[in-house]
């Protein structure tokens, strides 16, 4: 049922599987359109040179996305866990400690990525006709990874109570207010590939705000109390043993794709620019 936590263990399996599954499927299918949003709108309104500089950071963009991303993921395990054995106040414990070992992290990821992010680039071999632009666009991307951690950890948390439907709403409005974004702060305010970044981790804020506003009227479950923001050593381990290897595995994942891109930046900006639509196209199917 939407907007409700609801047992996955009751009634037919094969019923319970799709009704989670179909809307974690279409989830992806719109992020990928979210990620594509920025591109296209970016070469149709600035130039395909701006598309190529924004195709550039792709891969280190994933790297933190990426492992911010599995992160979370990994958190929820243990909140899943914790409602699935209907401990009520183990999965509040859960949430109250997903929540601060999230900001600890993003703090110490948002730091380091903002201080690399141009030499990584000359690593990379970026040409020089778009490495200022995709610098524009990551130095915001990273500044709100905080934006993308949260809203990636309250659906995470949704789904732990599962619910895969109401973090799809939220996704779908994510997308539609990037799109309008990208369009006002690029044309009306030309604010060039900065201002697709800027549009992104607004549209992100702005749902994650949305969503834990509407979370915690019709989740009552997600409504802290004083004592559940007591961290114990034991049970943040449990979070992060989980959640560290799962954005582990994301990120060398994504370190594969740099040395891809590298690979690419040497043929130059138009193998890029091909690169970089191909790319979300076979993301897309994937």
């Amino acid at each position: 049922m939407f907007g409700q936590a609801k047992d996955l263990t009751k009634g037919s399996p094969l019923r319970q599987t799709l009704l989670f599954a179909v809307p974690l499927l279409i989830g992806n299918v719109f992020q990928q359109f979210y990620n594509m949003a920025d591109m296209i709108i970016v070469g149709r309104t600035i130039s395909t040179t701006a598309l190529a500089a924004i195709g550039a950071t792709g891969a280190i963009a994933f790297l933190v996305v990426g492992f911010s991303f599995g992160l979370t993921s990994g958190f929820t395990v243990i909140t899943a866990q914790r409602y699935g054995a209907g401990d009520t106040d183990g999965v509040r414990r859960s949430i109250a400690t997903a929540i601060v070992l999230s900001v600890a992290v993003t703090v110490v990821v948002t730091a380091l990525s903002v201080h690399t992010a141009y030499p990584l680039f000359r690593l990379m071999d970026t040409p020089a006709d778009i490495i200022d632009d995709a610098y524009r666009y990551i130095i915001v991307i990273y500044a709100g990874t905080i934006a993308t951690v949260f809203f990636n950890l309250f659906s995470g948390i949704l789904r732990a109570l599962g619910d895969s439907l109401t973090p799809l709403l939220f996704l779908v409005l994510a997308c539609i207010v990037n799109i309008i974004l990208d369009y006002v702060l690029i044309v009306y305010f030309h604010m060039g590939v900065a201002g697709a970044g800027w549009a992104t981790i607004t549209a992100q804020a702005f749902s994650v705000l949305l969503c834990l506003l509407y979370s915690l009227k019709r989740f009552p479950i997600m409504r802290l109390r004083r004592e559940d923001w007591r961290l114990e050593a034991a049970f943040a381990w449990k979070h992060l043993a989980i959640g560290l290897s799962m954005g582990a595995q994301m990120a060398i994942i994504a370190v594969g794709t740099i040395v891809l891109q590298i690979g690419v930046n040497r043929l130059g900006t138009d193998s890029i620019k091909a690169f970089s639509a191909a790319v979300k196209i076979d993301q897309l199917a994937t």
